[in-house]
């Protein structure tokens, strides 16, 4: 089996597990739109959310830390 072929069979099955177990699996918490995590209109993550260096998917996964500002 080539590199290629055995990282989509890892993918493949991985990517079956998920689909098997979506019923059941837990949410996401991202953060809520309207919440006070972001500016509105720009819909810009306020400064001070999520982890120092985070980047991309995981600065709107909502760690359950209090917002700045109290909201």
């Amino acid at each position: 089996m080539t590199a290629h072929a055995a990282g989509f069979a890892a993918v493949s099955a991985g990517l079956h597990a998920r689909m098997r177990n979506l019923a059941t699996a837990a949410p996401i918490p991202f953060r809520r739109q309207n919440g006070g995590a972001y500016r509105i209109p720009s819909l810009e993550l306020r400064p001070g959310l999520g982890e120092a260096g985070s980047c991309g998917f995981r600065l709107h996964v909502d760690d359950g830390r209090p917002r700045p500002g109290g909201r």
